[in-house]
């Protein structure tokens, strides 16, 4: 009993150096409910020693007013700033996610070349000379392969990079913070500040109770520091609550400007959504900038496509070029770029990197920013 008594006075006093966190939790898991509480309450004031300890415990918290929802509130007060600077944390890597994708220049020449690379591929036919593609076709580049499933397109694109746009070659790493962020939901976060609210509101209207009650009270328990504490902090943690939810709105206008920059609609993606993109596509460039570099690598040789015209004249002398006369302009009618790869001793891909070096040059992006809001890459991908 003079356990359940010190117990007691940590209630009142409210003392964080009395009780840790989990022991906090697994009192709340023992005091009263409301049906207990009413089962009890014959027995309170009188002398309870035939009762079991569980019963005694339960009158002895039970003599401090609305115990359950003290406990609860003061659960709150002690969670409330670690779990808003756990979700402030996410939002500001979120936003410096933002800020990275959108001032990284090798990001941007990275796009650059994936367009002038396709436009090379299919220079003159019916798909070549495109304006722009959708940030989803960054991740077929690697579903485009030669016939003996050896290299991608994405090979290819990193091979150019490393040639003729060494700049932006540092891309996956220009990005690092892209796989932090395709983890953080913002949706998620947006229910937590919720929930968190709505615990602000319970606490509130519970001191707003007491000092009520306090008013027409003959005495008051001068060691229950419930009203003074909660009142202080209902006010700084409204104001860090209020403060925190500018900032997420704040952070969905920044991600928004992000999408209108890079050419997409605004509804477009979530962030979790378009950082998972950049990330696995970072994470495959990478890999394939490794396959590259590593002696066992053997240099492709590229020929670039032919016109329409040619394609016509040259119908059955040349399969290993770029067939574009099929009604979908596929690679050779399948998924591959098998015909893109000559087995020719010649020198390797001089053609098609002209072309792609001259497109580069010509084809600067707008303001900055790449204009991506229009048809896929140029280059044909059999989703089938």
């Amino acid at each position: 009993r003079v356990l359940f008594r010190s117990i007691k006075e940590i209630l009142l006093a409210l003392d964080p150096d009395q009780l840790t966190l989990d022991q906090h939790q697994s009192l709340l898991d023992m005091l009263p409910t409301d049906e207990e509480e009413e089962l009890l309450l014959p027995f309170k004031g009188q002398d309870n020693g035939t009762l079991g300890k569980a019963e005694q415990f339960m009158l002895t918290m039970m003599e401090v007013d609305r115990v359950r929802i003290r406990a609860q509130c003061w659960m709150l007060q002690r969670q409330f700033m670690r779990e808003l600077s756990d979700l402030r944390s996410r939002v500001d890597t979120l936003n410096q996610a933002i800020v990275q994708l959108q001032t990284c220049k090798s990001f941007t020449k990275v796009l650059e070349t994936v367009l002038a690379v396709g436009n090379a591929l299919n220079e003159g036919s019916a798909r070549g000379a495109a304006t722009a593609f959708k940030l989803s076709s960054l991740t077929k580049l690697k579903q485009t392969t030669s016939k003996d499933r050896r290299i991608s397109l994405l090979h290819y694109l990193a091979i150019v990079i490393s040639k003729q746009v060494p700049e932006a070659a540092t891309f996956p790493q220009d990005v690092n913070l892209a796989k932090q962020a395709s983890l953080i939901h913002l949706d998620a976060i947006e229910a937590e500040v919720r929930t968190l609210e709505a615990g602000l509101e319970l606490l509130s209207q519970e001191v707003n109770r007491l000092r009520i009650e306090q008013k027409h009270l003959e005495v008051v328990v001068e060691s229950d520091r419930f009203q003074t504490l909660m009142a202080d902090f209902c006010v700084t943690g409204k104001t860090d609550l209020t403060a925190f939810q500018s900032l997420i709105a704040n952070t969905w206008e920044s991600f928004r400007s992000l999408l209108t920059y890079l050419g997409e609609d605004r509804a477009a993606y979530v962030p979790a959504e378009l950082f998972a993109l950049i990330s696995d596509f970072a994470k495959d460039m990478e890999k394939v900038q490794q396959e590259i570099q590593s002696k066992t690598f053997k240099m492709p040789k590229f020929k670039p496509a032919e016109t329409d015209e040619k394609v016509k004249d040259n119908n059955n002398k040349n399969d290993s070029n770029i067939s574009n006369s099929n009604s979908n302009n596929n690679i050779s009618n399948s998924n591959n770029i098998s015909d893109n790869i000559s087995n020719s001793k010649s020198d390797s891909m001089s053609s098609i990197q002209s072309g792609v070096h001259a497109q580069i040059k010509q084809r600067p992006l707008i303001d900055g920013a790449p204009v991506l809001n229009g048809p896929i890459i140029a280059v044909s991908v059999d989703d089938s």
